[in-house]
């Protein structure tokens, strides 16, 4: 009863809400501001920090655009970088006479010109190319990245280095390896069949490993994933240059896809051959379509469809792998003559088609282990089902993967035969072929000269008509 008094005073001397002197309500009654308004602004002087801006801008005509970059060995110390830069004023429609350094002139209508570059590495390379460039070099056109066969034998990591560090490179850039030639030679003799902005061809090559899949592709960022990753080892496609024709009075030679550069680490160890190739491509499923030839009992020419590959480690004891594709076929051309009932067809060349990739896929697993490159993956098939396995031979696995047995099965099934189911007779009945029979009905009869005559044009009449009847039944 004597606390409540003590209360009421303490509140009778405690002023209302909002007239403080001191409280910060009042100061904002006072200035006439707004609650809200004073809060917001902090807020949205806050949020103007995290706005992007263009602070980091760079005037398209500043810059030169690097469409290619080649790098060769030449020598102990040194490289050679070879750069494909696109001309501004011919893609725009004017005539260009600029000098390109060391690459030489820019010819009228040409939309590139080549700059070449010694240096010890490719960032003094960069740094040295900036000096011959009255503008700023600028990697984000890039289109390909060429490296060549003898730089490559000697490993590449070091050099990719330097690219994957650039902040305007991207990492889906496609990279090749020369074979047989350099890279500076593809940029300095090759020609485009068509005119591409590359001025090298790239369009016309990326296009065809895209979309025939004859070799794999490879990207920047999945050839430095590949090289980091000690369960498999990396790929790339492998180009060279094609002779013109010289009877068309060609000059220049053209760039050709010529099969696969395999790797072991970073290093390359190998090529496999256009045959060799869609044989990979099926097996690691990066090819659409590729046509096979079967010549067994039944020679025809199959389209052949990867419908998927598993990889099984079967005996952990004696690392003993199993391969299993599958595959579905369509007749494109048969070689052999014959009718053929029902299913016979599609049976026959099933069987002789699972024969075949059978054997070529053996021969590839062979050359495989030779290299002693595991680019199918096989060390990661042991790393996700044996993972203390995995511990022990990792050190060693080269060497043991060229020594592991492989069991390989193929299953395909023929899809689509055509709409016929025989080939065509290599011998074709014509009309002007006599049958002794027609020569017999054809002779004039004794004593009837005339009719004879008659008869003789009549059955000339009849048998050539029918000739040509059953000929084009049998087609």
């Amino acid at each position: 009863m004597r606390a409540a008094p003590a209360r009421d005073a303490e509140h009778a001397h405690r002023p209302p809400k909002g007239i403080r002197a001191n409280g910060r309500r009042g100061a904002r009654a006072r200035a006439g501001l707004p609650a809200g308004r004073i809060l917001f602004l902090p807020l949205v002087l806050g949020a103007a920090l995290f706005l992007s801006g263009c602070w980091s801008a760079r005037e398209i005509d500043t810059l030169a655009f690097i469409m290619a970059v080649g790098l060769d060995r030449a020598d102990e110390k040194e490289l050679i970088v070879s750069y494909r830069i696109a001309d501004p004023s011919s893609l725009a429609g004017g005539q260009s006479g600029a000098e390109s350094g060391q690459g030489g002139a820019v010819t009228a209508g040409e939309t590139t010109f080549n700059v070449s570059v010694k240096a010890e590495t490719a960032a003094e390379a960069m740094e040295r190319l900036r000096t011959q460039l009255p503008r700023l070099p600028f990697l984000s056109h890039v289109q390909g990245i060429i490296v060549g066969e003898s730089l490559a034998r000697e490993g590449v990591s070091e050099i990719l280095d330097y690219f994957e560090r650039d902040e305007d490179l991207r990492r889906s850039v496609h990279l090749f390896i020369t074979k047989d030639v350099d890279a500076a030679d593809i940029f300095r003799e090759a020609r485009p069949r068509l005119r591409t902005p590359s001025g090298l061809g790239f369009s016309e090559v990326i296009a065809q490993v895209a979309e025939v899949g004859v070799v794999p592709v490879a990207r920047f960022g999945d050839l430095l994933e590949a090289m980091a990753n000690p369960r498999r080892d990396a790929f790339a496609p492998a180009i060279s240059l094609l002779p013109a024709d010289a009877t068309a009075g060609a000059r220049a030679d053209q760039v050709a896809l010529v099969g696969t550069a395999i790797f072991r680490d970073d290093r390359m160890v190998g090529f496999l051959d256009r045959t060799e190739s869609p044989v990979l491509q099926l097996l690691i499923g990066g090819i659409r379509q590729a046509i096979f030839h079967v010549g067994g009992e039944v020679e025809a020419d199959v389209r052949v469809r990867p419908a998927g590959t598993r990889l099984r480690l079967v005996d952990p004891d004696n690392l003993r792998f199993s391969v299993h594709l599958r595959v579905r076929g369509d007749l494109r051309q048969l070689h052999t003559i014959g009718v053929y009932e029902g299913s016979e067809l599609t049976e026959k060349l099933a069987r002789e088609l699972e024969t075949e990739l059978k054997e070529q896929i053996d021969r590839l697993i062979a050359k495989l282990q030779t290299l002693q490159s595991d680019v199918l993956s096989f060390g990661e098939v042991v790393y996700r089902s044996r993972p203390h396995l995995w511990k022990e031979i990792e050190a060693e696995w080269p060497e043991i993967f060229a020594q592991a047995a492989v069991d390989v099965t193929v299953e395909a099934v023929i899809v689509e035969s055509g709409s016929i189911l025989r080939a065509l007779d290599p011998s074709p009945r014509r009309p002007n072929r006599r049958t002794p029979e027609a020569e017999s009905r054809g002779k004039p009869q004794e004593g009837n000269a005339a009719a004879g005559g008659g008869d003789a044009s009549q059955g000339a009449g009849k048998d050539e008509p029918e000739s040509l009847s059953q000929g084009g039944g049998d087609l």
